[in-house]
């Protein structure tokens, strides 16, 4: 009977997925317990806040890219949607940019306060910090076909 409902369904779908998700989570975070050493295993989790904290606004905006694609694509307006995520894409690979080129310049300062004595975990960060950017204007619009 439960099944029955689509809603129902879907969202138990939906929980089920999350579940795997959080239990995936979990045994990777405890493999990473195992595997670094305490110092190393902070400096992990700070780079990861960071990048959290930065990225997740972009969440925000993905919802909107969506919105807008998906009002644009019912009413028959494909070229309007093309041209939103065209000129979005072109101002977050810009966006991206600037905060690529500001955390870079924090990127000593990070690495001292954090003291890591390595440099390449704070540039991945950074680079994955570019490509969150322009990954949203990307996943936006795919929400709308998928």
């Amino acid at each position: 009977m439960v099944f029955n409902d689509r809603f129902l369904k879907n969202s138990f779908i939906v929980f089920l997925g999350a579940s795997f998700v959080n239990a995936a989570n979990l045994l990777y975070q405890i493999l990473v317990v195992r595997r670094l050493s305490l110092t190393s295993y902070g400096a992990f989790n700070s780079l990861l806040s960071v990048f959290m904290i930065v990225s997740l606004p972009m969440a925000s905006l993905g919802t909107m890219i969506a919105k807008y694609s998906a009002a644009y694509n019912s009413t028959g307006e494909r070229g309007k949607a093309d041209a939103l995520l065209r000129v979005l894409f072109r101002h977050m690979l810009y966006i991206g940019a600037s905060v690529l080129v500001i955390y870079l310049v924090f990127a000593v300062g990070f690495k001292r306060y954090l003291r890591i004595d390595s440099s390449l975990p704070i540039y991945l960060t950074g680079g994955m910090l570019f490509l969150t950017t322009l990954s949203t204007v990307a996943l936006g619009g795919l929400h709308v076909l998928g």
